[in-house]
């Protein structure tokens, strides 16, 4: 099993939480790869960058945020998703973090469900939505290639 894990490494607590998970499950038989940048966040002393496209899973951890950002990835490469909480609330999150440190993560355990795709067409281009789409007036200043 590989699951290629996509952190929130802008918030520092995380970072070590992300740490302690991947050590976790490398310890019990889990391969865990990140992208490039993630891996030199969290170990900067050993190089754990791997291509997606390897992977079985792709695997936020934070909340609800990381969920829908490891979505657009999980969606790209045709992987399946788990959501691990790490965030205050994690309503899309599947599994909390204290409980895979506590108890490892036995993916058979899981019960996959399958979630609709919002699309929205917006000048020539499709976009893909796991949560829900903002219509305004105003630029919010973002990429939506992102």
């Amino acid at each position: 099993m590989r699951i290629h894990f996509c952190p929130n490494t802008l918030r520092s607590d995380q970072i070590n939480i992300a740490k302690d998970i991947i050590i976790s499950l490398e310890n019990n038989g889990i391969e865990c790869t990140l992208s490039e940048d993630d891996s030199m966040a969290i170990f900067s002393d050993l190089n754990r960058a791997g291509k997606i496209e390897d992977c079985d899973i792709v695997a936020s951890l934070g909340g609800d945020g990381a969920v829908l950002r490891a979505a657009q990835i999980a969606l790209v490469y045709d992987k399946k998703l788990i959501g691990i909480n790490a965030g205050r609330l994690g309503y899309l999150c599947a599994v909390d973090y204290k409980t895979i440190l506590q108890n490892g993560l036995d993916i058979s355990d899981l019960i996959e469900s399958k979630r609709s795709l919002l699309k929205i067409n917006y000048e020539d281009k499709e976009y893909n939505a796991l949560n829900d789409i903002v219509l305004s007036k105003s630029d919010f200043d973002f990429d939506l290639n992102a």
